[in-house]
Order: structure tokens, then sequence, then C-alpha cells
């Protein structure tokens, strides 16, 4: 690998020491800036902490990563664990990352996360090349895509801060993953650069756009088409990274950053990361910096009088709020009946004017938003909501689609006994989906799962030919059901890999789906453990949703 590696890239040895300038420590250089504020707030200490081994919520081990959460801290450090391979990521390890990182993110107690790479030789080396195929990159699960893409958006759309420790090579993909993380913290004995021309490979998304505002358009270029390494020092002085400090300080250098950090307000960071990013991010980024200005207001007298009106079942009161009138000139009278912010923001959107720069003028502290902003709001920005039960007779498969949808990957399930619940996101909806178990003795609680359900998937054994006529059954009892009458139905004949599966045509006979003349209902081939058929499914489901209301 290493003689490989170095053919490849003629730049893998790290300077000699006596090669590398002094290091001139920047907290040293700004200590007088920083005493009166040192003096009011304290400084924050310095000791490593003590790490504790994390799971993610379902328990599961980690193989490629190492997650640890710092006891009584809100630090959390995710490791890529793969030093016989530089650290260099597989799809297999990317899941992992991505799983951490959904654990992280959901953990209150989290407020900055540190992303490294086991070892001092390397912090990532980017895709492993081993694995690389025509469509991607491919390990044992047999599909080759670019599961590091979706890792790259995850990183820049965490609402909290991420910290890459860096200690040897970022090379490559790895780089790219340094760049997107918030901050930088190397050791002096990091390595930064590109390989991708020289191994036939690029990254036209973030590789290149953030590089570009990072080091300049020029330097950019430089980087990319020459397929240069860079030492530490080089890379802070052209502004890639954001201080170097000594390889046996780089952990505690980078904790008394993260101990910094979390001690100022959560969410006056998370809009921030959030309005930074967007100006890379497009409409994405927009997104991100409207849900997070909902998010503020949920907790305005205001918002608050929006939802209490509404529940009480009474028109809502703002006649008593702010209405900022230099801002709603081209409004008429009747827009102060409603919420005076929720206006505001949206004239903003609607006149292009940059939502960052008006929520940072000042006028977040002094007014407030209302109902009318958060249904305008998130009907323009925001994911669509959409409640789905999924049923079937026990072993349909009903749990491995729910997990191949969460997390792109097979899990090892027992019979579920109650349910499981999940958020899948897909294209620009939130389905929260409910997984019932679907023993006998269970089947009757399925009723309590009922109300407000807009879409039923039912999913059926394709081989199971002994049971249809049960599934059957079962399907027409719920489909009487009067809190059901509006739900749209989806059926997965699911199992289409095993020889003797009957196909959809048939499934669609047997379960008697031509007599449902008033329901929107559609049969879907599906493949759970390849998860074939999957995603059609969910856009039948969604078009025919959102067709309703």
């Amino acid at each position: 690998m290493t003689r490989r590696v170095s053919t490849v890239s003629n730049h893998l040895t790290p300077p000699q020491p006596h090669s590398i300038p002094p290091i001139i420590n920047s907290s040293n250089c700004s200590a007088s800036m920083n005493d009166s504020y040192h003096r009011i707030h304290g400084e924050v200490a310095s000791h490593i902490p003590v790490w504790k081994v994390a799971s993610d919520e379902y328990e599961r081990e980690f193989t490629d990563i190492i997650y640890e959460k710092a006891e009584g801290e809100a630090i959390a450090k995710i490791t890529i664990n793969r030093p016989e391979r530089r650290n260099a990521f597989r799809p297999h390890t990317i899941k992992e990352l991505i799983r951490a990182f959904n654990d992280a993110r959901d953990d209150s107690t989290i407020g900055v996360i540190i992303l490294t790479g086991k070892g001092t030789k390397a912090f990532c080396s980017g895709g492993d090349q081993a694995l690389r195929s025509g469509d991607g990159y491919a390990d044992f699960e047999n599909f080759g895509r670019l599961n590091v893409l979706d890792l790259q958006v995850q990183i820049r759309r965490l609402p909290k801060p991420v910290i890459a420790m860096v200690a040897g090579y970022a090379v490559g993909g790895g780089h790219v993953l340094h760049m997107v993380c918030d901050l930088t913290i190397a050791a002096d004995n990091a390595i930064f650069g590109q390989t991708g021309p020289k191994v036939g490979s690029f990254d036209a998304g973030y590789g290149s756009s953030i590089m570009s505002r990072l080091v300049g358009p020029k330097k950019a270029r430089e980087m990319w088409f020459l397929a240069r390494f860079y030492t530490a020092q080089e890379a802070e002085k052209m502004g890639l990274i954001n201080t170097v400090v000594p390889l046996e300080k780089l952990e505690e250098e980078t904790v008394k950053w993260c101990r910094e950090i979390v001690r100022n307000s959560p969410t006056a960071i998370r809009v921030l990361k959030a309005s930074i990013n967007a100006v890379d991010d497009g409409h994405a980024g927009h997104q991100e910096v409207g849900g997070n200005a909902t998010l503020i207001f949920y907790g305005t007298e205001e918002g608050n009088e929006g939802k209490t009106a509404y529940m009480d079942r009474r028109p809502p009161n703002f006649s008593n709020r702010s209405t900022l009138p230099n801002l709603l000139k081209p409004f008429s009278v009747d827009v102060f009946r409603k919420a005076p912010f929720s206006l505001v923001l949206l004239h903003l959107s609607s006149r292009s004017i940059p939502l960052k720069k008006f929520f940072f003028s000042g006028i977040l502290a002094s007014d407030k938003m209302g109902l009318t902003f958060t249904k305008l709001f998130s009907r323009l920005f925001a994911k669509k909501e959409m409640r789905i039960l999924m049923v079937g007779l026990d072993a349909a498969g009903k749990t491995t689609i729910l997990y191949k949808l969460k997390l792109g990957e097979i899990v090892t399930t027992i019979p579920t006994i109650g349910f499981n619940v999940e958020t899948v996101e897909y294209k620009n909806i939130s389905f929260t989906v409910w997984d019932v178990g679907g023993q006998d003795k269970i089947r009757p609680l399925w009723r309590h799962y009922f109300q407000n359900t807009q879409g039923l998937i039912f999913v059926v054994d394709s081989n199971d030919r002994d049971r249809v006529v049960e599934a059957r059954d079962e399907l027409h009892r719920m489909l009487n059901e009067d809190e059901l009458r509006d739900a749209v139905l989806l059926v997965f004949a699911n199992k289409q890999d095993l020889p003797n599966a009957m196909n959809a045509a048939e499934i669609t006979d047997k379960l008697g789906l031509h007599s449902l003349r008033q329901r929107h209902w559609y049969i879907q081939s599906t493949c759970a453990t390849s998860g074939e058929g999957l995603y059609e499914g969910l856009d039948w489901l969604s078009n025919n949703i959102a067709n309703k209301a």
C-alpha cells in the first residue's frame, strides 16, 4: 500500500523536521487582546477529557470508526479507525460516520463534534482506491456509489460545529472532509493536498468550490492541477486551516477550542453556521437558515399567541406586536392583522435580500414572529411532512424496508413486538414511518396507529403463497376502518429476489386490489435487501398524498 501510493503521489514523505519553520503559538500572540474577556469569563481548561465509547441509538457497535463522548462535557469525538489504510474510507466507513454524526446531532448533551483519524500518520487519505469501481466505491455490499457526498452534506448541515483534528495526511477525499468541517486544527506533521488528477479522479463539488473560497481561485487551481502537497504551516498561511500546534498538543488544543465554543450561545452558533454556509449552498442553505429562524420564533410571545389562538379556536391578536413600518411599506393595512415579523421575512425573501444580513442586523433581538410565518415559510422552504403506517404479516420484511430507507443498509432484525418509528428523508419530504409488528396477536393493536395516517404501506411476502389469503383479509379489514378512509394505499410486493416469488399482477389479483374503486392504490415490486423498488414506491406515495392535499 505504501509503495503504491508513494509512486502515484511523489509527495507522501513528510518534510524533515529541520525544514519545518518554527511554530508560533497563536494563542500567546492573541492573549493580550483576550485578557479582558478572560478576566470576565475565565479560562477554559485544556486537559484532555475522559472519553467514553458510545454507540448509536440502536446500540450497534462500530468497526471502521471509534465514536466517543467526553465524560461530563458537551463534546463528541469521531475517529476514522483504518490506520492500516492511512484511514482511507470505504462505503461501510462512510455509513458508520453518518450514523455517528446523526447520533451526535440528536444528542442534546452534545454541543460540538471532533472528527479525526486513528494514529498520527493520517487524518484521512480519501477513498480506498482498492475498492473503486466504474460506478463509485463498492465493498462487501456489492454496489458502487459515492457515499461520501452524503457525509459532506451532512457535516455542512449539522446544527453543531464540527472541528477537524488533523495529524499526518489529509489528502484526496480526506482533504475535502477537513474543508467541509467548520474549523481545522492541525498538528505540525500534517500534510494537505489533492491527489485526484494523479489517480483519475476529481471533486467538482465541495472539493473545488469550498477550496476556492478558502484559498482563492488561483491557489485552488494550483492545488488541483499540480496535485502537490503542502505542509501545515503552508496551509495555515494560505487560510486553508485555522491553526498549527505541536503534535503532542493537538488533542489538548482541539478540546480547548471545543470548550470555548460550548460556553457560547448554541442558537447563535447554529444560525451563524447556517448563514455562513448558505452563501455556497444555494436554496438548501437558504432552507437551513429559514429553518433555524422558525425554531427561534417558536419561543417568542408572538409565535405562542398564534398557536394558542389556533388551539382556542379564536382569531389571533397580533395588534400589540411591532410592525416594522419601514420594511413593510409595500403591504396594505390588512397585513398588520397577521404576524408582522412573519411577513417581514417573507418580504425579504421575495426581494432576494440575504436573510443572514437581516438576522444579524439586530432585528431578531427586538421583534418576534407568528403563526402565519410558520405556515407560509415552511411551505416555501421546509420539508413536507407525511405520516405513513407500514403494516403486513409477520416476516414480510417491514423492518428491513424501514432501515434500508433510513440507513441505506441491511440491519439484523428480530420479530417486531410493538413498533419501530423512524423519520425517512427523501427529496423534499420527511416521512414519519411507523413499522408495526405483524404477529397475529399484535394485529388487533394496528388500529391504535390509524389516526392521522396519510399513507398506508402494506408489505406482502411475495414468496409466502400459503398466507396470501390471510394477508388479503387483514388488508381489507383495515381499509374498512373509518380512520383510514382518506389514506392512500401502497402495496410492497416484497422478496422479489426469491425464485418462487409471485409477481405484482398475481399479488394484485390475490389481494383483490381491483375491488378498491374508491381508494388510490398502487403495487410496487420490491427487494428490501437490495433496495430495489423502495424509492419508486415513495415517489408514488408522495405524489398522491400531495395531490390529495
